[in-house]
């Protein structure tokens, strides 16, 4: 019963989401947007890139282009990190919001900055013995023998 009540819940968010944007995630069979203005800037496109900001003008929005995206954003950050990090830490969502949309040259992808924190965060504990030394704290039992 609770499988049928968690698939009717993601039928209910699927309505709901279309009813609030109704032509998002609308592509082409090739997985290219039909875009007429930049999604960075907004500028008209009149080629494959825009003239004022340099962005692709077709957003692939496919699974293979999501994670060609995301290994480029963890391995090449140039200068858009500096852009990237306080829109991350004081307005995360419109980060996330205005990068879903389109605006992908100003930033770093979000997704790849976080896990590539997470993993970063693991590793030097792992290099430091961080993770093992929290574990072999003494306890206060032990402190008072």
């Amino acid at each position: 019963m609770g499988n049928l009540e968690s698939i009717g819940d993601v039928v209910t968010g699927g309505n709901v989401g279309r009813a609030v944007e109704p032509k998002a995630g609308e592509v082409g069979a090739d997985g290219l947007t039909r875009e007429t203005k930049c999604l960075n800037c907004g500028t008209e496109l009149s080629g494959p890139f825009c003239h004022e900001c340099g962005q692709h003008a077709h957003v692939h929005r496919t699974l293979s282009s999501f994670f060609h995206d995301f290994l480029h954003g963890v391995l090449h950050f140039e200068g858009k990190i500096w852009r990237t990090l306080p829109m991350l830490a004081w307005r995360p969502g419109e980060l996330t919001r205005r990068y879903i949309d389109g605006q992908r040259a100003r930033f770093v992808s979000p997704i790849a900055l976080f896990l590539f924190c997470v993993f970063l965060t693991f590793g030097i504990m792992g290099l430091t013995g961080g993770l093992d030394a929290m574990a072999s704290e003494p306890t206060q039992k032990d402190l008072s023998s």
